[in-house]
């Protein structure tokens, strides 16, 4: 039953009724009586629910996707991701999640080749200064990505491209202008940033895809697929 599907990825993430009305916006009473097996959810509320997961419902009832304890945050706790709700800025993450996953099945039907693995750097030493670290970490990333050693990127999204990683754009109108983007491995590697307007804004947008390469390069772990990056979220 869908009801058990989403109690159970709920359970996985451990996370409250509470937290997941907040990320669904979905009542906690709603969610409540699923679980507790007085109602089903309606298709509208369900698909919320799994959007809040960042998968989509088929995903949710099979193998695919995964719960929010798959999900890397910046600080992974139920205080930032009620952070990240309380500004609005979890659905577009959740559809962001959803719609790579679309693209994946898409790619697979038209047998579009995969993207070669991303290659995956280590992180600085713990008794390095991160000025030190930044450093030994940039000189690491040129020399695995054939990058000449002080020559400027000339294009980041032409570089990522290169790679396989496809790029996501939004706006301040779906995502807080806090959270910068986000960045995914799986299904596979894709970056999203937030188009945000004012003086310097192509800088930021090329620094924000630059950052969310280097998590997908660097932070990424097995088991930790999908990093959401959030700048100071008010």
């Amino acid at each position: 039953m869908l009801s058990a599907s989403l109690r159970r990825a709920r359970e996985r993430s451990g996370i409250s009724r509470e937290l997941l009305s907040a990320l669904s916006e979905v009542p906690t009473s709603r969610i409540a009586a699923w679980e507790t097996g007085e109602s089903e959810p309606s298709p509208t509320d369900a698909d919320s629910a799994a959007r809040a997961f960042g998968v989509r419902l088929r995903d949710l009832e099979g193998q695919g996707g995964w719960p929010l304890e798959g999900l890397l945050f910046r600080a992974h706790d139920n205080a930032g991701l009620l952070t990240l709700a309380e500004t609005g800025s979890w659905p577009a993450i959740g559809e962001f999640l959803r719609a790579i996953a679309d693209l994946a099945d898409i790619e697979r039907v038209l047998g579009v080749t995969e993207p070669p693995p991303l290659p995956v750097l280590a992180s600085p030493g713990a008794n390095q200064s991160p000025w030190e670290g930044a450093q030994a970490l940039a000189r690491s990333l040129r020399r695995a990505l054939r990058l000449d050693a002080s020559s400027p990127i000339p294009s980041m999204r032409l570089l990522v491209a290169e790679l396989g990683v496809q790029l996501f754009f939004t706006t301040p109108d779906e995502l807080d202008r806090n959270v910068d983007g986000a960045s995914t491995r799986l299904p596979r590697p894709a970056i999203l940033v937030n188009l945000i307007e004012g003086p310097g804004s192509w800088w930021r947008t090329r620094m924000t895809i630059a950052h969310e390469l280097c998590h997908l390069l660097v932070d990424h772990t097995e088991g930790s697929e999908a990093f959401v990056s959030a700048a100071n979220p008010t």
